[in-house]
C-alpha cells in the first residue's frame, strides 16, 4: 500500500474508483470533490480536479458504468444529491433539471453539474448508481429514511431525471429516529443480471431486502427484514456473483463485526412462474419474512461473523471476483477475507499505513 496526501482540509468520507481503475474520486466535509488520475509511469496519484461541490458534508458519491459516459454522483448533508459529467472539451450543456426546473449549468473545471436531485428534504447518506444492466438509474438514501429510485430514460442526456418511486425503510411500528441522534443509512443492488432485480439496504440496525413486484406495477416490495445486527451498520456490500450458485452481501457495523449473508432463492430473470409457499421462519426472530410471490424462495443466512477489528467497522467492500472482502474500521487496518473451505470468513491478511 502506498499512501498520498489527498490535500483535503477535513474528514475524507468517500473513495471510489472509477470502472477501469484509472481515476479515482474522493469527498470531504470541506465539500469539495477531487479527481486524482494514476500515473502508471512512476504509480502515483496526481490531482486532476478540485472543486466545490456542496453546501455541507459530502458524505457519498459513485461513479456510472462506462457505457453511459463519465458520470459521478455525489450526495450531501445539505439534502442534495448531484450528478457532475466530465467534458473534456470544456463544451458546456445548455441547462440542468432541478425540481423539474430549469437553472443556468455550473462548470467545475473538466467537471459539470449538469442536474440536482433535491426531493429529499433531509441529509443525504448514500447514493448508489445502479448495474448498467438495469439501465441508468440511482439510488438514494438519507434520514428521512426514503429509498428513493431515479431513472434517467435517454442516457445521451443525463440532464433529465425521473423519480421513480419512494419506499418508505421504517418497519410498521417503528418510529423515524430524532434528528440530533447517530445515524446512519446505506444500500446496493445485486450485480447478477441473471436474477431479478434486488436491492439490500440498511436503516439504522436494520438490514432489509427488497425486490420487484410485477403483482403491484413492478414496484419495490420488502421480502426480509434482518434483525441480526447489534448497532448502526455503516455499510452494505453485494458481492458479484461470478456464476456462483448463491449471493452474498456483507455488512460494517457499529458493533465491530464483519458479517457475511449467503442469500439463496432469488428468481432467475424472466421466470413468471411462481408457486405460492408459505414461508417456515423456523423459529428465527431474527427475521422478519413478507408475502413476496415474486421469490417464494428467498432466503438469508449469516454464514460469517467477525470482530476481529476490536473497534467499529465503517467499510466493506468485494473485489471484482467476490471472491476477497476487505474492511475498515478504527483500528486504523484493512483486512482482507477469504472463504475458508468450512463456509466462513477468514482473515488472511492485514494492511496498515506502515505496510
Amino acid at each position: 500500500m502506498k499512501p498520498f496526501i489527498t490535500g483535503h482540509e477535513d474528514l475524507v468520507h468517500d473513495v471510489k474508483y472509477d470502472y477501469y481503475g484509472r481515476q479515482l474520486a474522493t469527498c470531504s466535509s470541506d465539500l469539495t470533490i477531487k479527481i486524482f488520475v494514476l500515473n502508471s509511469t512512476v504509480n502515483e496519484w496526481e490531482l486532476s480536479e478540485s472543486f466545490k461541490a456542496h453546501d455541507s458534508n459530502i458524505v457519498s458519491l459513485d461513479w456510472c458504468a462506462p457505457e453511459f459516459g463519465r458520470l459521478i454522483i455525489s450526495g450531501s448533508y445539505d439534502g442534495f444529491v448531484k450528478v457532475w459529467e466530465e467534458s473534456s472539451s470544456g463544451k458546456q450543456t445548455s441547462n440542468i433539471i432541478s425540481n423539474n426546473k430549469q437553472a443556468t449549468t455550473k462548470k467545475k473545471g473538466n467537471w459539470q453539474l449538469i442536474a440536482k436531485l433535491s426531493d429529499s428534504k433531509a441529509p443525504v447518506f448514500n447514493c448508489k448508481f445502479a448495474p448498467s444492466f438495469l439501465g441508468l438509474k440511482i439510488g438514494i438514501i438519507g434520514h428521512d429514511s426514503q429509498l428513493r429510485i431515479y431513472s434517467c430514460s435517454d442516457a445521451s442526456h443525463a440532464s433529465t431525471w425521473e423519480l421513480k418511486e419512494s419506499y418508505n425503510m421504517i418497519p410498521e411500528g417503528f418510529t423515524q429516529p430524532v434528528a440530533h441522534l447517530q445515524s446512519d443509512y446505506c444500500l446496493d443492488w445485486c450485480k447478477s443480471k441473471f436474477l431479478d432485480e434486488t436491492v439490500a439496504c440498511s436503516c439504522l440496525d436494520l438490514l432489509s431486502f427488497l425486490q420487484r413486484d410485477p403483482s403491484n406495477g413492478n414496484a419495490l416490495r420488502k421480502i426480509v427484514d434482518l434483525y441480526d445486527h447489534e448497532g448502526l451498520i455503516r455499510e452494505v456490500s453485494w458481492a458479484p456473483s461470478m456464476g456462483r450458485s448463491y449471493e452474498l452481501v456483507a455488512t460494517a457495523c457499529q458493533d465491530g463485526f464483519v458479517r457475511v449473508f449467503k442469500i439463496t432463492g432469488i428468481n432467475s430473470l424472466g421466470n413468471n412462474e411462481h408457486k405460492k409457499k408459505e414461508i417456515e421462519q423456523e423459529n428465527n426472530k431474527m427475521q422478519k419474512h413478507y408475502d413476496q410471490p415474486q421469490s417464494p424462495d428467498f432466503k438469508v443466512e449469516l454464514i460469517s461473523k467477525n470482530g476481529d477489528h476490536n473497534a467499529e467497522v465503517w467499510s466493506v467492500a468485494w473485489n471484482l471476483t467476490g471472491t476477497i472482502l476487505s474492511s475498515s474500521g478504527d483500528d486504523g487496518k484493512i483486512r482482507l477475507w477469504k472463504q475458508s473451505h468450512m463456509g466462513d470468513y477468514q482473515c488472511v491478511s492485514i494492511v496498515t499505513p506502515d505496510t
